[in-house]
């Protein structure tokens, strides 16, 4: 079975909800204006392309239905020969 790896996040894109909950410091700092993103965007950079994405998913079942059909075909051909 395949280790698993976990991703380490960035100090950056702390929001202000994980910044309050941080343990507070002696001396008071002004609010930081503009360093978050902002609410409701959730990273993402823009549309998708799913057909490009996972074109290997497709090229994989392709092979696998050609598998499968093939199999299929054999043990058709075995069931009239073996009778």
């Amino acid at each position: 079975m395949a280790k698993k790896v976990r991703k380490r996040r960035s100090q950056k894109g702390k929001t202000n909800a994980q910044a309050a909950a941080a343990p507070a410091s002696t001396t008071l700092a002004a609010p930081a204006t503009g360093t978050t993103a902002p609410a409701g965007t959730g990273g993402s950079s823009g549309q998708v392309d799913l057909a490009a994405e996972y074109h290997y998913v497709a090229v994989d079942l392709r092979r696998l239905f050609i598998v499968a059909g093939v199999m299929l075909i054999i043990l058709i051909a075995l069931n009239f020969i073996i009778q």
